[in-house]
């Protein structure tokens, strides 16, 4: 197992899934545009809205465990196009497309746990920690959910 095989895995499986394309297309009404590692630099715009894995180094305080003989730190980062669109409740203001973008990760993360359970090619792969921070700055043209997941793989004892 590497971060190559893990990205491959969680952008495949969430583009495969009929569930997850019919529930982005019920919040936000768009299915997503898919990238692997997509590079950061002018001349590549991503299309809103879009799911995109990255690479991040092993997280070595996890890998030092005894239980734990690989672990992989993968961010997930889904953005769509934000509106001016809120509602108040008790002096709070809660934009809409704010909310929309912390479904679709948690929908994501709901249908990744679930297709995990299976194994990923015969591996036993576990998640041990999920993170989720969702960003809207004023009225910015994305709004993103900013998803970590540590994946792990135990020690045979």
């Amino acid at each position: 197992m590497n971060m190559g095989t893990l990205k491959k895995w969680i952008t495949d499986t969430l583009y495969d899934s009929a569930e997850y394309q019919a529930f982005c297309t019920e919040t936000i009404s768009s299915t997503l545009n898919f990238y692997r590692s997509a590079p950061v630099d002018d001349n590549s715009k991503e299309a809103l809205p879009f799911l995109t894995v990255y690479s991040d180094s092993v997280d070595k305080d996890y890998a030092s465990q005894q239980f734990w003989r690989d672990s992989f730190i993968i961010p997930i980062a889904i953005a769509i196009v934000g509106d001016d669109d809120s509602i108040t409740d008790s002096n709070i203001t809660v934009w809409n497309s704010s909310d929309k973008v912390e479904l679709l990760a948690l929908k994501a993360e709901e249908i990744l746990l679930r297709q995990l359970s299976c194994g990923i090619g015969g591996e036993d792969i576990r998640v041990l920690r999920t993170q989720l921070v969702v960003s809207e700055i004023g009225y910015a043209d994305d709004v993103q959910a900013n998803m970590f997941i540590t994946f792990g793989k135990p020690n045979s004892l």
